[in-house]
């Protein structure tokens, strides 16, 4: 998987939720118009009258078909946006740890007896620098 930017895979979820609310809204008006000609068919008409809302009723189950079946991978992208997002959210370092982790590596430079003593002198002052910030 690839790492992306936080605020880009933000913007494309975004735009993802928003494509998926708006193909969820025209879902729910043709089940709604659906509804409505399942009704009328249940109701004595003419042939040729019967036969047109057959053939709406056709239409509509197929605009439903092509509605969901660009929902499915829009569900799909949207979940490995979310899953990425969390990963990269997860495995990001808190600034705290950092700062830990900078401090303990200045802490062992410190000690370090191979090391110039001005040098660990400074590694030891920065380090106190470091814990003072950290609590």
């Amino acid at each position: 998987m690839t790492q992306r930017h936080p605020m880009i895979a933000k913007g494309d979820l975004n735009d993802l939720v928003d494509r998926k609310a708006e193909l969820g809204e025209q879902k729910r008006r043709m089940e709604l118009q659906l509804s409505r000609i399942n009704a009328g068919l249940k109701i004595t008409k003419p042939r040729n009258q019967y036969l047109a809302e057959v053939k709406k009723q056709t239409h509509c189950k197929a605009q439903l078909q092509r509605i969901e079946a660009e929902i499915r991978p829009l569900k799909k992208q949207i979940l490995n946006l979310w899953r990425e997002k969390e990963d990269a959210e997860v495995n990001k370092p808190s600034l705290a740890r950092r700062v830990v982790a900078l401090r303990d590596h200045y802490l062992d430079f410190a000690k370090d007896p191979t090391r110039v003593n001005s040098m660990r002198i400074m590694a030891a002052q920065f380090a106190d620098k470091l814990t003072e910030l950290v609590s």
